[in-house]
């Protein structure tokens, strides 16, 4: 009997679950992904234009092994969030561990789904040791002699899109990698997920300061088998100014002057590396000034007046070929529209119109209405924000943007949209492996739209969990308002004495 209760509380150690299901994961993406398509031995072509379809080869047979994979690491990530979530010594060291085994076991692989990586060591490059500015057109990696940018194949005649802070951070690598173009490439993966570790600190430091769990925010964010494949796997630059904006949350959540000036400074930074985090300031405004939200609220809706001018009447402002006035991206549930209605040849414009004004329009009623009495319901309003302008209202969507909302998300008091995130992140697989295998799908399956499938798929999982959560907390919520909003006794007999 002592033998049978001593192993009982073996099993139910949430170390040991959080040290076996981490070791699992790596294990899993190691073995199922990392071995399957290394960066150091896979053809050089691949790594230039990359496409998970063109390096597993096999079809549907490799699309199902890389879904058991991912189904796994989701598996193993769910059980180490669980883990953390008791109570134990040394659980947020448990957490940054976990992240940096998980990371590491992604980095050998070749970027899988975007080849923006190759670009991106390009143009550091271009900056770096050519001097010139990559934003323009001049400086892009088709004119550039340089033995990394002739290596560029997909997008080598477009200009970047990203803010100087990034290329200037980029350039860190440079001194280890010399020319070649897989050691370019690695240098700016260990960059990128030097800097998922970072956001995912940052995101328990601002757990720690609402009263929260860190362990549990650092591991959502720095384990997050989405983050682990565009990060660490593909290598995008998103997290540098994921890092910069989650450790601008620390302190724009303050009251006092001197560190709201600080997470002034590092969401400008964050601003100056990539600019979509520029999407919270009117929120953030609206925290700190809270009389004048009518004015910031109006300020708002004049973007959005404008937003409708532009679009509707066809003049957009020239911004580059990569930027938010791009198009509409195939993973998104806006491709949709886009291709379903004719709107006599102007439904681009008019998508991106209602995009743009309905992100406007939902930024405006939470500076109008949202709550900013704590830090915590400042964190709650950023979260719901930059949330409901990457679920609904982005036409150019690709999963790795995800990172700019989920650290918030994470850290957001209102379970149902921390659930509805968490799905959201592990459904965005659905589109992506269908994007990547849409060939073999049509050909092997008879598949005629995979990627409009999976679309409506992850939308209608992620919606269908996030109501389930709000649906189930209604009573509870109910049942925990505050004893001054309740009608007090004294009250509710002269009110019942009235009625008589």
């Amino acid at each position: 009997m002592p033998a049978r209760k001593s192993r009982q509380s073996y099993v139910r150690d949430p170390r040991l679950a959080f040290a076996v299901a981490t070791l699992a994961f790596a294990a899993a993406w190691f073995f199922g992904i990392s071995n399957r398509a290394p960066l150091a031995s896979v053809k050089i072509e691949a790594v230039r234009s990359s496409g998970i379809s063109s390096v597993l080869t096999a079809g549907v047979s490799d699309m199902f092994n890389t879904i058991l994979v991912l189904a796994a690491a989701a598996g193993c990530y769910i059980i180490c969030l669980l883990a953390l979530r008791r109570e134990f010594r040394y659980r947020w060291a448990f957490a940054i561990a976990g992240s940096i085994i998980v990371a590491a076991a992604a980095l050998p692989v070749m970027p899988l789904t975007s080849p923006d990586t190759t670009h991106f060591a390009a143009d550091v490059r271009t900056l770096w040791l050519h001097h010139q500015n990559p934003t323009k057109f001049s400086g892009v990696p088709a004119k550039q002699d340089d033995p990394v940018a002739r290596e560029v194949r997909t997008f080598s005649g477009a200009p970047s899109g990203y803010g100087p802070l990034a290329y200037l951070i980029g350039g860190v690598t440079l001194p280890f990698v010399g020319d070649g173009l897989r050691a370019n490439v690695f240098g700016q993966k260990v960059l990128a997920s030097l800097m998922l570790l970072a956001t995912a600190i940052a995101a328990g430091l601002v757990a720690k300061r609402l009263g929260r769990n860190p362990a549990f925010a650092t591991a959502a964010v720095g384990m997050n088998p989405m983050f682990i494949w565009q990060f660490p796997g593909d290598g995008h630059n998103d997290a540098i100014m994921a890092a910069f904006g989650t450790f601008a949350l620390l302190f724009l959540i303050r009251r006092d002057w001197p560190r709201r000036s600080t997470g002034a400074a590092l969401a400008a930074a964050a601003v100056l590396t990539k600019f979509s985090l520029v999407l919270a300031a009117p929120v953030v405004a609206t925290a700190w000034f809270p009389k004048l939200r009518i004015v910031i609220a109006g300020v708002v809706g004049i973007g959005c007046v404008i937003a409708l001018v532009v679009f509707f009447i066809g003049v957009k402002p020239e911004v580059g070929t990569i930027g938010p006035f791009e198009g509409i991206t195939r993973n998104s549930p806006w491709y949709l529209l886009f291709n379903g209605f004719d709107l006599q040849g102007r439904s681009h414009d008019v998508t991106l119109a209602i995009c743009y004004s309905g992100a406007l329009i939902s930024i405006a009623l939470v500076c109008l209405f949202h709550r900013f009495d704590t830090e915590q319901d400042i964190v709650d309003a950023i979260a719901l924000v930059l949330a409901l302008f990457l679920f609904f209202f982005a036409p150019t969507l690709r999963q790795w943007y995800q990172i700019w909302a989920f650290p918030a998300v994470a850290l957001t008091s209102r379970r149902w949209l921390r659930h509805g995130g968490f799905t959201f992140s592990i459904m965005g697989f659905a589109p992506v492996i269908a994007l990547n295998w849409q060939v073999s799908l049509s050909q092997q399956v008879g598949l005629s739209h995979p990627v409009e499938v999976a679309i409506v798929i992850a939308w209608l999982v992620t919606i269908s969990v996030a109501f389930m959560r709000w649906y189930r907390d209604r009573p509870r919520s109910a049942r925990q308002t505050p004893r001054s909003h309740r009608p007090s006794a004294a009250r509710s007999r002269a009110k019942l004495a009235r009625a008589r």
